[in-house]
């Protein structure tokens, strides 16, 4: 189960990731290959939470 304190960290990686491809929208430049660098972080800022989350199956 994740702790409060990681779901908050999970929440504002998402809502920055999500601010960001709305900028990218914004501003016309909607090229595929223009999402990759914010995908990026996103996934880099995700593995480093679930890192320290120890899954039980």
């Amino acid at each position: 189960m994740m702790k409060k304190a990681e779901r908050v960290k999970l929440e504002k990686a998402f809502k920055t990731y999500f601010k960001e491809i709305h900028k990218i929208y914004a501003g016309g430049d909607i090229r595929e290959e223009s999402f990759y660098p914010v995908l990026k972080g996103l996934i880099e800022e995700c593995s480093k939470l679930f890192r320290k989350i120890e899954i039980v199956y």
